[in-house]
């Protein structure tokens, strides 16, 4: 699989806190997989978008919350289907406790699948003068489904607009015989437009 990025973060990826994390297939027991963090970003456009290697028909999302927060307030979960980008949940002012945040939906086929948000959460480092900092902060991003027999396309170019697409090597647990869990550290990318490289080199 590889990782797409857009806006890396170099003290995140060299310490261990990679937005491969996100897709390792660990749960809550995984490390943090994160974005940049800042005083300015609770209004900044987040988007982390998963791209299978063929189609899904699926049903249920769930994001790991951290004890530190950051996690989105507001957000949509989005599904690329036939028609392009359809909104399959959508949350306003959602307060997250740590742990899983399970999300289900009438199944629906794609090929991408992706968390938009559009307000983000406190997390609890301060900037040196005491302000707060809002970012995304996962443990995981798991999504729920079977084979599908559409045939769905990937956008030329992705439908996030990005175009790089920086290797990294594969990994994950694969799901149990029965599991539904699309395995998605295998078998497809993860992208964001707001990556933390500090957290690539630290096991988050």
């Amino acid at each position: 699989s590889d990782i797409e990025t857009t806006h890396p973060n170099t003290w995140g990826e060299k310490n261990g806190f990679g937005i491969a994390n996100m897709i390792d297939g660990k749960g809550a027991s995984g490390n943090w997989g994160i974005t940049d963090e800042h005083k300015d970003y609770q209004n900044k456009p987040i988007s982390i978008t998963l791209t299978f290697d063929k189609t899904y028909k699926v049903s249920k999302a769930c994001l790991y919350a951290v004890a530190d927060g950051g996690f989105p307030e507001d957000f949509v979960l989005e599904a690329y289907t036939k028609g392009g980008w359809k909104t399959v949940v959508s949350k306003s002012g959602y307060a997250a406790e740590a742990g899983e945040q399970s999300f289900e939906f009438d199944a629906i086929d794609c090929r991408m699948f992706r968390l938009a948000a559009t307000k983000n959460g406190a997390t609890k480092n301060k900037t040196k003068e005491g302000e707060t900092q809002y970012a995304i902060f996962l443990r995981e991003f798991e999504v729920y489904g079977e084979t599908s027999s559409e045939v769905i396309e990937v956008p030329t170019p992705p439908a996030s607009g990005d175009e790089q697409k920086p290797p990294i090597s594969e990994g994950g647990e694969v799901p149990p015989s029965g599991d539904s869990r699309i395995n998605v550290a295998v078998t497809s990318e993860i992208k964001t437009t707001h990556p933390n490289t500090w957290g690539e080199n630290n096991g988050f």
